[in-house]
């Protein structure tokens, strides 16, 4: 299949789930009010989490950045609306810490994740919040690729994924067409395969960073540029919050 040829160099794409968990920035949260200073995409969305609890604020000045609240993963996805400046944030975890944020939008910088981590409390285990943590990034990142392997071969290859084949007409940009035609489940991932044609008179090409939004941890465009009438395979790979 055309697709699994190109499958290596269409994995290079999951280095844009960074704004999900594989390519992830940790900060050492200390409640000694120290600034951390970090790098962001100028030009893309890079996530903000904490480590094991959900975020309780986030505090930004509306002219120099966008932010999209994911209010049930308790996490902040933002992206620069100034340029050459530094940008400066709080981040108030559940717990009550403070963390200052010093963001350096950079336009050559892939998308990233940034991961606030506390000190774990007296008493208690770090990170013990809702199980989830930096160190099983590794383990999603190869769950992530099974899943668009699977997609590729249009098949499950594994018993605990289910495969359901769909001829589902969805809505994406105008002069271009959009079939969901299967979807992978599993317990912790949802992967959804569609074909993409264009159906204007001109080229078209598609960006994986546009089809992100949160929940999103991974999207493959096969062909990023169109012709007239031209199709491409397109996986979206999300996590399973049902």
């Amino acid at each position: 299949m055309k697709v699994l040829n190109k499958i290596v160099g269409a994995m290079c794409a999951l280095v844009f789930a960074a704004s999900s968990a594989f390519s992830a920035v940790v900060l050492d949260g200390v409640p000694d009010g120290r600034k951390h200073e970090v790098k962001i995409p100028g030009k893309e969305m890079t996530r903000i989490a904490i480590d094991g609890q959900k975020m309780r604020g986030f505090r930004y000045k509306l002219e120099e950045l966008e932010v999209d609240q994911d209010k049930e993963a308790g996490s902040v996805y933002v992206q620069p609306t100034v340029s050459g400046k530094k940008i400066s944030v709080f981040v108030v975890s559940a717990s009550g810490m403070t963390h200052e944020l010093v963001l350096e939008p950079v336009d050559t910088l892939p998308l990233e994740s940034i991961i606030i981590r506390e000190p774990a409390p007296k008493g208690g285990v770090k990170g013990a919040g809702n199980g989830k943590s930096v160190e099983k990034a590794g383990a999603l990142e190869v769950s992530v690729k099974r899943l668009v392997t699977s997609m590729a071969q249009e098949q499950s290859l594994s018993p605990d994924v289910s495969f359901e084949k769909l001829n589902v007409q969805m809505v994406l940009w105008k002069e271009s067409q959009l079939v969901m035609v299967g979807r992978f489940t599993s317990k912790s991932l949802v992967g959804e395969a569609f074909k993409l044609m264009n159906t204007s008179p001109r080229l078209m090409r598609v960006a994986e960073q546009e089809l992100y939004k949160p929940g999103v941890v991974a999207v493959v465009v096969e062909s990023q540029i169109l012709r007239p009438g031209e199709e491409s395979n397109v996986f979206i790979v999300r996590m399973n919050n049902e």
